[in-house]
């Protein structure tokens, strides 16, 4: 229960964090509050792995690179996404990246209970259906969907990489994950040329992004590594951010959802109950 409620705690995390990178990705470019947040997220990292104190381990390391790759490229599709459509549309089908994790926890002998199973098909029945179901202003732009599906895939194997290196070292993981997407992202500045220009009041939101997401990749990484906690329900839960991130956006941006939508999300967050009872 107790990895659950940190699950549940890191998808709310998760989602604002989205919410506040797709909002300041419509006044700039995304890669461009990647490469401020990332440095300020790689030293809060470093301030928890000195007071947790560090044992590196090679396995953990690896996994760290893979999930930091894969963050990356997961931020990238999921900001232009939310920059270039409606968020409380293209958000919430993000919730797809549970199949991944939920796939390879089966695979590798967990038995999640009938209940929990079903939780999951139908959070990802209602992400579908917010997913397909035409909006208050009309359907969804292509390009912005076929991101947001990539996003969700990315963030599926971050989900599934993080546990599995934080079952060696979590502080490992954790450290060498942010290491890896910092210096990914300078490195696509640097061979992309892009000029990184910030206004002095974005810095304020760029480091609450930070923020968010050392809390929530710390709860994540605390969730999974419960005992007896599966990999298959604690991605499931934490993979609730996009719903989060389209209920804010309702409340701060008045975006509208149609009826289809709306239920897509009611069933999604049933699901979700479903889940976690179980």
């Amino acid at each position: 229960m107790f990895a659950a409620v940190l699950a549940l705690t890191a998808s709310g995390l998760w989602g604002s964090s989205y919410f506040l990178g797709g909002s300041i990705s419509r006044q700039m470019p995304a890669l461009t509050v990647l490469f401020i947040a990332q440095p300020l997220i790689l030293v809060g990292t470093c301030v928890i792995v000195v007071a947790r104190g560090l044992t590196p381990h090679l396995g953990a390391a690896a996994w760290g690179v893979v999930a930091g790759v894969a963050a990356v490229a997961a931020m990238i599709t999921m900001y232009r996404a939310l920059a270039g459509a409606a968020m409380g549309v293209v958000a919430p089908i993000g919730a797809s990246a549970a199949v991944l994790p939920v796939l390879v926890g089966i695979a590798t002998g967990e038995r999640p209970q009938p209940v929990q199973l079903l939780g999951v098909g139908a959070a990802l029945a209602g992400v579908a259906l917010v997913a397909r179901a035409p909006g208050a202003h009309g359907r969804t732009p292509r390009p912005a969907m076929i991101m947001a599906l990539a996003s969700a895939a990315c963030v599926g194997v971050v989900y599934t990489a993080v546990p599995l290196g934080a079952q060696q070292d979590a502080t490992t993981t954790l450290i060498v994950q942010r290491i890896t997407m910092t210096a990914l992202i300078a490195a696509i500045v640097l061979a992309s040329r892009h000029q990184v220009t910030v206004g002095p009041g974005s810095l304020g939101r760029i480091a609450l992004i930070a923020g968010t997401e050392i809390s929530a990749n710390l709860t994540y990484t605390l969730a999974a590594t419960q005992p007896g906690a599966m990999l298959s329900v604690v991605s499931a839960l934490a993979s609730l951010s996009p719903v989060v991130t389209a209920l804010i956006a309702r409340q701060v941006l008045t975006e509208r959802l149609s009826r289809w939508q709306l239920a897509g999300v009611g069933v999604t967050i049933l699901g979700v109950a479903a889940a976690a009872a179980g």
